[in-house]
């Protein structure tokens, strides 16, 4: 790829091959775990959330809003396993890399 006349490294301004792969594996694991705890969490939530609901609108709408909230749920679940995953991972290499090569 070329920018101007100068050539520009492929991956450039996406981080280090390092962070990609930790970011990588927390994308699949955040996926897996929405996958996973989004049917128990709105299972925990859905008739709540369904009477509250009820009480306000017509059962389509509140039906609609609480699958919508379904959605929420998943994504929430998602970012946050991929978060935690990444920082915790990026804050550990860091120590071991301060560990390995201490500073002057």
């Amino acid at each position: 790829m070329f920018n101007g006349g100068n050539r520009v490294p492929d991956g450039a301004g996406k981080g280090s091959a390092i962070y990609q792969g930790i970011s990588a594996i927390g994308t699949a694991l955040g996926i897996g775990a929405a996958i996973l705890v989004t049917p128990i969490v709105f299972g925990w939530t859905k008739e709540p959330l369904y009477s509250y609901l009820s009480e306000t609108w017509r059962a389509d709408v509140s039906l609609l809003l609480t699958w919508a909230f379904a959605a929420v749920e998943a994504f929430t679940i998602y970012g946050s396993t991929k978060l935690l995953f990444t920082l915790l991972t990026v804050w550990s290499t860091a120590a071991l890399a301060a560990r390995r090569f201490p500073g002057s």
